[in-house]
Parts: C-alpha cells; structure tokens; sequence
C-alpha cells in the first residue's frame, strides 16, 4: 500500500475517533476492502471505554458486506477474538468466533487468514490444555513455514509481534534457545508493535541471551529495553508507568550481566539508576523490588561496602515481611538467606551466618530436585516432541514419495501415450506412402493398358487399309 493511502487512511480514523458514528460512516463505508482491514488496524480500540468500544465496533460490523469485503469481515471477527476479554466473551462464544474464523477463511480461500484463525485456534487450544506439546511443536513450525512461503508482509494487520511472540515464548519453555530467538527477531521488526508485547519481546531475548550467558547480547537487549520505553506516550499515564517499571527491571537486569562479567562499578552505576524505578509504592510491586535489591545487596557486598549493604537487607526485610509468603517468591527466599549469610560473614557474626545458611539449605535440596525433575521432563519432552517431528517428517516425505510414485507414473503413462501416438502416425504414414505408390502403379498401368489398347486398334486399321490397297 502507497504512503499516501497510509496518510489518508489515518486522516479518516482520526476523523472516526473524534466524530459520531453517523458523521464517519461514508467515509469508512467508501474504502476499498483491504483500506478498510488498514483502518481498523489503526482504529485506537485502546483509547475507548468498554461501551463505546462494542457500539463502535457493531457500527462497523453494520456497514460491511460479508459477501463482497472479505477481509474486512474476517479482521472484525479477529479483532472480537482479540479483545475477548474487553468485551467480554465466554469460552463458548470464544470458539464460536474461533470456528467461524476459520470455516470463512477456508470457504473464501483466504490465505493469509487461514493461518491467522489457525494460530489462534492453536494458542486457545494450548492455553485451555487441548493440545499435546509434541504436537503443538510441530504445528507451530509448519506455521513459520508457511507464513515465510506466503511472504511475512501478508500478515501485517494481524499483530504479528504478538503472533511470533507466542511461538517464540512456546520455544523458549521448550529450551529450544535458537528457535525462540528466531521466531522474536521477527517479533521485533514487527512495524505496528503494540507497546507492552514489543518490550516483553525484547525481554524474553535479554533473558534467553542471559541464561546462555551470553552477557553483552544480553546488555545489548537491556538496552534496547531502555530505549524503547523513552518513546512512551508522555499522554498515557498507565503506558508511562510501565515504561518506568520497565525502566527499572531492564537496568537491574543489565547490573546483574555486568556483575557476571566482573565489571562491579558499571553494574553498581546501573543498579543505582534503575532502582528509584522500581522502589514500590503499593504491595503489587514489592516482588519487583525485592529482586532489583538482591542484585543491588549482591554488588555492596562483592565491593565490601556494608553499610549500603546493610541498608537494602533491611528495605528487603520489609518487603519479605509484607510478601514473603508469596508462592513466586518460595525459590527466591534462597537468594535472600544467602545474601544474609554473606553480609554477617562480612561482619565476622558467624553464628548468624550458619543460621542463614541452614535456612537457605533445604530450600537449595528442593529447588535442585525440582530442577533435576524439570531437566527430565524437559528432556523427555524434547524426546518425545523430536520423535514427532520425525514422525511428521517421515509421513511428509512418504506422502512426496507417493506423489513422485505417482506423478512418475503419470509421466510414463504419457510418455508411452506418446511414443503409441508416434508409432501409430508412422505405421499410418507408411501405410498412406505404399497406398500412394499402389496408387501410382494403378494409374501408370491403367495408361500403359490405355496406351496399348490405342495402338492395337491403330494396328488394326494400318492393317485394314494395306488389305484394301493389295485388293
């Protein structure tokens, strides 16, 4: 689509956003089909009250033909999808769209929402535990595969950072690293990227980057965290206040690479920058809090700087107090003893240091079991998920074998047709030459007879007038 489509499209969806429904209905009424799927996609859904979203969107829902703007009429059943819960939908009403989805797009031979009402199809179904992972692994990569075959540009109305967002956070669970940063590389060129799911992107690639420890990928991506949340709507309070935390996380994040790293100052500069970001103010932000301080108390002390030390351990006994028995935290609490066994070690209180560790130490016992229980279960699923793949594969290419079986049949059977063909005009050929020549032969001795005949009659005259002349 022209920039000046683009410019023009967005004129009309502001001209919507700040005119009645009325007033606006020509100028959306008048679009092309695939204008109309651009305009919706730039309609700002987010900037409307739950009432004015379902009035608008009826208002578009009224001034549409089914029958002629496809796409328009899919984009609509995706964006009710897509906003299920601002409506909100039940599960019922959620498959019900699901399915209509995906028997429009399949009746219409629209290609591109084919595959969006599948992925969604597959998510709800993952999500609602419908689906084995083995199975889910292999639609996923079919997907890719088919979204790269039809050209990745087909799909852009269609939240594609959420899309490869998703399989690429399915990836990252299944430790399959290069696939999942494959898929998020995508994400993140994504063009209309929606704030919130573009820095969990660039999250999920910083994290991913951090547990191969690959700490300056990993820098890079805190950093481009960082960055990116600068651009937030200075307009929008709730999208600011999320830059913020991000903000916040991101830096504390880069501290703990640079501390991998050995690079305690540069990672002491970040934690002090990023922590007034995350200092919480009500108790739905302590856990973030009390792990921006665990970084920062780990950085005091490797610097041997105890008094600072001393005064985050005690902003973290707050926090611990307030959220401690949070089941998130459970695993964390091992970070926090610890921490309190160096810092006396550091003070030479010995006693209290022992008290910490055998705090720390069952917590440490489960948390390997459990880790040694996930390293097995990940395996065997990376097993069982390999199995199907091959499995897949195998079926794949016996299904290629049988279409070159057959197509080679074909092949023969056409070329045997052919070679009978030519035959058959040669046999007939020969047979129209020695016909000629028959014929020939027939028409020379014809004139031969013809020629003979003629001179025995002439014979017979010249022998008819001698007689009369000796008479």
């Amino acid at each position: 689509m022209s920039s000046v489509k683009l410019v023009a499209i967005f004129f009309i969806t502001i001209t919507c956003l700040c005119s009645n429904a009325q007033t606006s209905s020509t100028a959306f009424i008048n679009l092309a089909d695939e204008d109309k799927v651009q305009f919706l996609a730039h309609y700002p859904f987010n900037k409307l009250s739950k009432t004015q979203y379902l009035d608008t969107l009826a208002f578009f829902d009224n001034n549409i033909n089914a029958q002629k703007e496809k796409q328009t009429y899919f984009y609509l059943l995706y964006l009710k999808y897509h906003n299920r819960r601002t409506i909100p939908l039940k599960d019922d009403e959620v498959f019900a769209i699901l399915n209509n989805m995906q028997s429009y797009a399949n009746n219409h031979q629209l290609r591109a929402e084919q595959i969006i009402a599948n992925h969604c199809i597959l998510f709800t179904n993952y999500y609602n535990k419908k689906i084995e992972v083995e199975k889910m692994y292999g639609e996923i990569i079919n997907e890719v595969a088919q979204i790269q075959k039809i050209g990745i540009n087909k799909l852009t109305p269609y939240d594609l950072d959420d899309i490869f967002y998703q399989s690429g956070k399915f990836m990252y669970y299944l430790d399959e690293d290069d696939k999942a940063i494959e898929y998020l590389k995508i994400a993140e060129q994504s063009v209309d990227e929606n704030f919130h799911t573009h820095i969990l992107v660039l999250n999920l690639i910083q994290s991913i980057y951090q547990r191969k420890k690959q700490y300056a990928e990993g820098i890079a991506y805190g950093k481009k965290i960082i960055a990116f949340t600068d651009r937030a709507n200075s307009n929008d309070s709730t999208q600011l206040k999320l830059a913020n935390q991000w903000k916040g996380i991101a830096g504390i994040d880069i501290a703990a690479m640079l501390v991998e790293e050995g690079k305690f100052a540069e990672g002491e500069s970040f934690a002090h920058k990023a922590y007034p970001f995350v200092k919480a103010k009500i108790e739905k932000d302590f856990i973030a809090e009390f792990e921006a301080l665990s970084v920062l108390v780990s950085i005091q002390l490797k610097q041997n700087k105890i008094s600072q030390a001393a005064a985050y351990l005690k902003r973290m006994d707050t926090l611990y107090h307030a959220v401690g028995k949070n089941e998130y935290l459970y695993f964390k609490k091992i970070k926090y003893f610890e921490l309190y066994s160096q810092f006396y070690q550091h003070t030479k209180q010995y006693d209290k240091a022992f008290y910490y560790t055998n705090l720390a130490a069952p917590l440490k016992d489960s948390l390997e079991k459990r880790n040694n229980a996930d390293k097995l279960k990940a395996i065997e699923q990376k097993i069982i998920t390999q199995q199907y793949s091959e499995k897949i594969a195998l079926i794949e290419k016996q299904k290629n074998t049988q279409k070159w079986l057959k197509n080679t049949a074909i092949g023969l059977l056409v070329l045997l047709g052919f070679l009978a063909f030519i035959n058959h005009k040669r046999v007939k050929t020969k047979q129209q030459l020695h016909l000629l020549k028959l014929n020939q032969a027939q028409t020379d001795l014809k004139n031969y007879v013809t020629q003979l005949h003629e001179k025995s009659n002439l014979i017979e005259k010249l022998e008819t007038e001698i007689e009369k002349l000796n008479a």
